[in-house]
């Protein structure tokens, strides 16, 4: 006695061909789901480690898609503006553990002598902050246009007692 057995596997085909080509939809498709979701997350952390972020320290955690042919989402601090300073510049200090970046304010106040090397601005109790609890940019251009005041005022007086010195030399060689 024999045993015959036949199975028609053309259906199972047709399927396995349709799920072949789903595959890469799927696949992106999951992965913009754990994109979004960990952006998600990131910025509910960042809602529990900053006193008052502001808003565009909250939406700076930015996601680019995965499609079907790449195959691949990315997650990353956005790192241009178009006005102020970019929130990767400030977040990846704390995010990587990495030294503080110097303020650009800072640097001119060392570059001028105003402020010593080593040392760093930060507000005082008298400070007008803004809802975030920041130095607001009108503060930050106030006092630097009175520090520049100040250089002036000093430039100018060393420029006039360099014209006092010279004259009072020539004055001295003619006579």
């Amino acid at each position: 006695m024999g045993v015959s057995v036949k199975l028609d596997t053309s259906k199972f085909d047709q399927a396995s061909a349709e799920l072949k080509k789903q595959l890469p939809y799927a696949s992106s498709v999951a992965l913009n789901n754990l994109a979004l979701r960990i952006r998600g997350e990131e910025g509910a952390a960042m809602g529990r480690v900053f006193t008052n972020p502001a808003k565009l320290t909250l939406n700076s955690v930015l996601v680019k898609k995965a499609t079907k042919r790449s195959g691949i989402a990315k997650v990353f601090i956005r790192d241009q503006v178009s006005n102020g300073t970019a929130p990767g510049k400030y977040l990846a200090p704390s995010v990587m553990d990495m030294n503080w970046n110097d303020k650009c304010f800072e640097r001119a106040l060392w570059h001028m002598g105003v402020l010593p090397a080593g040392m760093y601005v930060v507000h005082g109790k008298a400070a007008r902050l803004n809802k975030h609890g920041n130095i607001s940019v009108g503060a930050y251009k106030k006092s630097w246009l009175n520090c520049g005041a100040a250089l002036v005022l000093l430039v100018v007086q060393v420029v006039r007692r360099v014209r006092r010195v010279n004259i009072s030399l020539a004055k001295l060689m003619v006579s």
